[in-house]
């Protein structure tokens, strides 16, 4: 539903993962959503994941949206690549 959610998935053998992106108009403001779901058949990276994983993505997540905002915020004549 383009420009409004992207979707991208990605699987191995030990991990299917999906990251969505979501976009939603508030007033003159846009809310912009991110949520990452994975699943996991091996139970090391389960235990892995609940030790130390899921905290280091969540920073890295909030990381991304911080310097996403910051970009998108800049003046226009910025945020030209």
């Amino acid at each position: 539903e383009v420009p409004y959610l992207w979707t991208i998935t990605t699987s191995t053998p030990q991990l299917r993962a999906k990251i969505t992106y979501r976009l939603k108009a508030r007033g003159e403001n846009t809310l912009f959503e991110r949520e990452f779901t994975y699943v996991t058949s091996d139970v090391w990276f389960w235990v892995l994941d609940f030790l130390a994983m899921r905290r280091r993505m969540n920073r890295e997540s909030r990381i991304a949206l911080e310097r996403l905002r910051e970009r998108l915020e800049q003046p226009a004549s910025r945020n030209t690549v």
